[in-house]
């Protein structure tokens, strides 16, 4: 996003800071309000490093506390609704578009389903039930809202066995607006969350390799992406906070906390009772798929996104151990891999010359689930190996 503030500027709680600068980029609402102090690059949950806005709070808040008016959007043509969410900069959910970007891109197509994904199988994400337990009527309606923008039929609610009752007061909500719910209860097994293989489960089809979940006719849409939608559509509200799940073994009290955009990580770990003892790794997102900082680094200073689900502070025992060591050829990457890719074979071809080769092969396929690295008995590290090369392959690198 382009940044709009200078130093020395005031800000209001949701007015425009930055405007998108392209088709995967969204606009940036101020968190609070005050004084923008500097403009300057920070450290990001994904290793990477942006731009940010430093705002030091003073004003009143005119959103947060207060009674908000509602807005009808039963008479809205998809497209009005589509503009609504974009204004909104609606992106919680990983995916690398934003939501409206995926709805006008669905537009057109033919769509058999609309999923709302409330499944979370990796180890201390707890985001998406919490919402599901605490803001059902809003699931609802943004289900419904997502089906009118969509003109999409048969709606289905994903979860794991352990949110059953939770998905069915969002079944009741949906149902006591005359609309109708399928409730779909999955074992929780990793990474059946990942959109395409939760839809080619509940389509019951093959997952196409290199395939979509659209490409298969479906939307997946996260719970936390619904809340955030019935908010922007109904409550006129931009997307400057989410659920973040703090935990790990290293922290006191874990906890999920409803946190500005911009958010350090250090006051998540203050808010949460403070560390228990001194984190070996803090990774930012999920066990299998985020990025880890050393415990040693900077990481209080790094600031919570939209697509940080939650922030994990890990002691040594939570780590792989044991040093790297040469491939055996056992094929258990090959077996744990969900798309049917050779992971080892992959990470070969692109630590040479052969990264055209790679991809030739199916390195664009793989979606960093992580699987291949946590069944390697050899401690490669393929995954991050596999997306290190996915990056330069996606860059025009050979």
């Amino acid at each position: 996003a382009v940044c709009l503030v200078r130093p020395g500027d005031r800000v209001t709680e949701g007015e425009l800071i930055g405007r998108p600068s392209g088709g995967r980029s969204v606009p940036v609402h101020a968190p609070i309000p005050g004084a923008v102090v500097e403009v300057r690059e920070v450290p990001l949950g994904d290793g990477t490093t942006g731009p940010a806005a430093v705002i030091e709070l003073g004003g009143a808040f005119t959103r947060s506390g207060r009674p908000q008016p509602t807005r009808g959007w039963t008479r809205l043509d998809p497209a009005g609704i589509i503009a609504l969410i974009a204004e909104a900069g609606v992106a919680l959910d990983g995916h690398p578009e934003p939501l409206a970007v995926r709805f006008a891109a669905a537009r057109g197509r033919p769509l058999q389903v609309l999923v709302a994904n409330a499944i979370e199988s990796e180890p201390w994400l707890a985001a998406e039930f919490r919402l599901l337990a605490d803001r059902p009527a809003q699931i609802a309606e943004g289900l419904r809202i997502a089906q009118a923008a969509l003109e999409c039929r048969r709606v289905v609610l994903a979860v794991s066995g352990d949110a059953a009752q939770a998905a069915d007061a969002v079944a009741a909500a949906v149902k006591a607006a005359g609309g109708n719910l399928e409730v779909a209860i999955f074992d929780g097994r990793y990474p059946q969350e990942e959109e395409t293989l939760l839809a080619a489960a509940l389509l019951r089809r093959q997952p196409p390799r290199g395939g979509t979940a659209l490409d298969l006719g479906a939307m997946v849409v996260a719970v936390s992406s619904l809340a955030a939608l019935h908010d922007a559509v109904v409550l006129a509200r931009p997307c400057f906070e989410r659920i973040v799940t703090v935990a790990g073994t290293a922290l006191r009290t874990p906890r999920n906390l409803k946190v500005r955009v911009g958010t350090r990580a250090g006051e998540l770990v203050e808010e949460a009772g403070g560390l228990a003892t001194r984190p070996a790794a803090v990774v930012f997102g999920s066990a299998m798929k985020g990025y880890a900082f050393p415990g040693e680094a900077a990481w209080q200073e790094v600031p919570v996104t939209r697509e940080v689900p939650a922030v994990l502070l890990l002691t040594r025992g939570d780590l792989a151990s044991g040093r790297q060591r040469h491939c055996l050829r056992c094929g258990r990457c090959i077996d744990a891999c969900p798309w049917g890719l050779e992971p080892v074979r992959l990470y070969e071809l692109a630590g040479s010359t052969a990264l055209a080769r790679a991809s030739a092969e199916g390195l664009g396929e793989c979606t960093g689930c992580g699987c291949c690295s946590y069944a390697c008995p050899s401690r490669i590290p393929l995954a991050a190996g596999l997306n290190e090369a996915r990056d330069r392959s996606a860059g025009g690198a050979v």
